[in-house]
């Protein structure tokens, strides 16, 4: 109730109206995978663009050939494996996640903000929520992840830098955009933000990937530090680029940015696709 809270009035600080805010920050069911078939319905949900997909791109194949997608029974009645208790929490992680997704992706929001419940928790976040609404003004408009947490991880080159006050320290602090472009042994998937695009194409890389499994190494470090392995069929290049375009909001300069900081900035500061105007309070 307290992380709830201190978001709602972070939001309200950003000249949102209370009632406007109270609508924007909504508390979501987990997936307690040890307990199906209890709310097996709530999983249910969560995987519901996959079957679309499997039933209109690929009627051959089924979600029990996606990764940990195939935990969840098909019979309604029926149980998480005896095998899988051991990783239940994580199952349970990666289909709460997914219900976040299937939410956001009906919502149609040009950015949502996905907390887990102990996010606002011991130093976890590397920028508060009234830089929020900043970061996703000036994220590259080809985002799909922007990593709200993690401190003292910055994997990638400095994308972008500026000013912002945080009052909850009473102080103008200087923030950061990384690129989080290549694989890290980061773990935890307790606060970032995705694009309306990520939520909308999400499933197709899922069912092309043809796995899913522990939900904060896969997003983090497969999804947003693998490379992708699409070959170009005019060409035959494979492509190079991450399989999804994720970026690291911070507050600090790293270690390796610091020496250079002064005489060099990534080129999504030098050209116009840097930044765009699309809001959060819409």
């Amino acid at each position: 109730a307290a992380s709830m809270s201190h978001l709602a009035l972070s939001l309200q600080y950003e000249d949102v109206a209370a009632f406007e805010a109270s609508g924007l920050v909504q508390r979501n069911p987990g997936v307690n995978a040890s307990a199906w078939p209890e709310e097996i319905d709530t999983a249910r949900y969560a995987a519901q663009s996959l079957a679309e997909i499997l039933d209109a791109e690929q009627p051959a194949r089924n979600l029990s050939a996606l990764g940990w997608i195939n935990k969840m029974p098909e019979d309604d009645d029926g149980k998480l494996a005896e095998s899988d208790f051991g990783i239940h929490h994580h199952v349970g992680c990666l289909f709460g996640h997914m219900f976040q997704w299937q939410k956001a992706k009906e919502q149609g929001h040009e950015h949502t903000v996905i907390l887990e419940s102990d996010a606002m928790q011991g130093g976890y976040l590397t920028a508060p929520p009234e830089a929020w609404q900043d970061f996703a003004d000036r994220v590259p408009k080809d985002y799909d992840v922007l990593v709200l947490g993690h401190p003292g991880a910055g994997p990638g080159p400095l994308v972008d830098t500026f000013n912002g006050f945080a009052f909850g320290r009473n102080a103008t602090l200087q923030y950061q955009i990384y690129d989080w472009d290549r694989p890290t042994g980061e773990a935890g998937s307790q606060a970032y933000m995705v694009s309306k695009k990520f939520v909308n194409e999400i499933w197709h890389k899922i069912v092309w990937d043809g796995a899913a499994d522990m939900v904060d190494a896969w997003l983090l470090g497969i999804m947003c530090g693998g490379k992708d392995t699409y070959v170009a069929e005019d060409t035959g290049d494979v492509s190079g680029a991450t399989k999804l375009k994720c970026y690291h909001a911070t507050t600090y300069v790293s270690l390796e940015d610091r020496a250079i900081e002064e005489n060099w900035v990534h080129h999504y500061n030098e050209t116009d696709d840097c930044c765009h105007g699309d809001n959060l309070k819409e």
